[in-house]
């Protein structure tokens, strides 16, 4: 039979009454009420009837106008030219520039492999410089082949190639007399890679047959949806050419850096703004050979590399307002709203050191 002690019936009755108080409408100050006298040893019926007072919130004006001013000034370079103030990213160099001769030293044909290690959060950041190294290597003939280490980045990987698929100008610069580009002969989606670090690892070994020769490498032997992708790569030194890593986090992109150093193939990176500078230890003769980063580098080489196989913007003829081309206004966005997040800064240390000098005066 069960045999409840007195301690224990103090207890059950201090959990009781914290349920109980939970239930109800002042919820998060009697269970703190209660919680500090169960812990004291107290019972429940000691429980205070008074509450501390809460603390007034005061509408925060400045906070409100901070926003309203960051709001306008990234909004303001996709409404009108007027607000086109910056001047244009600079030309291709040093590191930069290192990521364009790779993709001219590829020939038709030719594997690039990408390896898209980002997510949602920064997609609108890095599908635009994803989409700009593709572009330029699929108008070269060449055969990118796209690959994660996460199933999301897997999946939207393919995507972002695919949308590439029935691009006219693209199609004219590839100069093939194709319609459309086809899936598994000129771009592939490979499946996602597991393991994360050991996984990115195995790409540099090769497996051998039962009768001494090189068979295909796992990583390469099936697409995004699980079928045959009928690519004849054995190793990433033989059969790739190029290895484009595209990453939002210092680890994807050191991991891609380390555990391939020792295979021979020339590799580059594309990252947010953010982690541009933990990533440009990386770019030498072990890690990769190029750079680019972020909306500056992506208007850049559009630019310069894909002109040609970029369609010229065109207002749509149904708006009442000529709006500027997209593409710009979003370089010109970045720009303002980081000016005027500076300016602000910048005023609200002159604002401070002036309410502090006045405090000091009456004291």
């Amino acid at each position: 039979q069960l045999v409840v002690t007195p301690d224990q019936e103090r207890r059950v009755r201090r959990l009781q009454a914290l349920l109980d108080i939970g239930a109800g409408e002042e919820d998060e100050e009697a269970l703190d009420d209660a919680a500090r006298l169960a812990f004291a040893g107290l019972e429940p019926e000691e429980l205070p009837t008074a509450h501390r007072p809460r603390r007034p919130r005061h509408f925060k004006l400045d906070r409100v106008l901070v926003m309203l001013a960051l709001l306008a000034a990234l909004l303001g370079p996709f409404a009108t030219d007027a607000l086109h103030f910056a001047a244009d990213p600079p030309p291709l160099s040093g590191d930069r520039a290192a990521v364009a001769a790779q993709v001219d030293a590829l020939s038709a044909g030719d594997y690039v492999l990408f390896a898209f290690e980002y997510g949602p959060v920064s997609a609108g950041e890095l599908d635009a410089l994803a989409e700009a190294v593709l572009r330029d290597t699929l108008a070269r003939g060449a055969v990118p082949l796209t690959i994660s280490t996460s199933p999301a980045g897997a999946f939207h990987a393919g995507s972002v190639v695919a949308a590439l698929g029935d691009d006219a100008l693209l199609l004219a610069a590839r100069d093939q007399g194709e319609e459309v580009l086809q899936a598994g002969e000129d771009y592939a989606a490979l499946r996602y890679l597991s393991g994360e670090v050991v996984g990115v690892r195995s790409l540099a070994t090769v497996v051998w047959g039962a009768d001494g020769a090189l068979e295909r490498h796992p990583a390469f032997a099936t697409n995004l949806r699980g079928d045959d992708s009928g690519l004849p790569i054995t190793s990433l030194a033989s059969d790739i050419a190029l290895i484009v890593v595209v990453g939002d986090e210092s680890t994807g992109v050191r991991t891609w850096a380390e555990q391939l150093a020792a295979v021979p193939v020339p590799k580059v990176a594309l990252v947010t703004a953010a982690i541009e500078p933990l990533t440009a230890p990386y770019v030498g003769e072990t890690g990769y050979a190029g750079l680019l980063a972020g909306a500056r580098d992506t208007t850049r080489y559009n630019t310069e590399r894909n002109a040609a196989t970029l369609a010229p913007y065109q207002m749509p003829g149904d708006l009442p307002v000529e709006l500027p081309d997209p593409p710009a206004a979003r370089w010109h966005s970045l720009a303002l709203g980081a000016a005027g997040a500076a300016g602000l800064i910048a005023l609200g240390m002159v604002i401070n050191l002036l309410r502090a000098l006045g405090r000091r005066r009456q004291r």
